[in-house]
């Protein structure tokens, strides 16, 4: 096991400013919360969020992606109002990559999540309607 200290060191690219964090919480309260992928994507959160330190704590290359796509997010959000496709694709990149290390509760939960292309919740109208288009 991994002391705390260690889990710290490991997971430092994911050590979220305030500003960030703020904007992540923003996210959840006005986006997330007003409709029902949304609110599943937050009680997922909860619910494997252990198990997810533990695998990015023992994993830094993992980590340092988490931190990566986490911060193109926020950039994304703030620049574009919308999470742009390459995001997207790490992210789905990134989901993958897990599935191997996941529990199997956490593994359906991905591949469930992955199914139900929940991106609409993050994508401006205009780009979400051009990737379906050209899917």
């Amino acid at each position: 096991m991994v002391s705390y200290a260690g889990q710290v060191e490991v997971l430092a690219p994911l050590l979220l400013s305030a500003d960030i964090a703020n904007v992540l919480r923003y996210v959840r309260d006005a986006t997330l919360l007003g409709a029902p992928p949304g609110k599943r994507a937050i009680a997922l959160y909860y619910q494997h969020s252990a198990e997810m330190t533990t695998l990015l704590a023992t994993r830094p290359g993992l980590a340092r992606r988490a931190g990566a796509i986490v911060s193109q997010f926020v950039d994304d959000l703030r620049v574009r109002g919308g999470v742009s496709m390459p995001t997207r694709d790490s992210a789905i990149a990134f989901a993958h990559a897990l599935l191997p290390l996941a529990s199997p509760g956490l593994r359906r939960d991905i591949e469930d999540t992955l199914q139900n292309d929940p991106w609409s919740l993050y994508l401006p109208c205009s780009t979400w309607r051009a990737a379906k288009q050209s899917s």
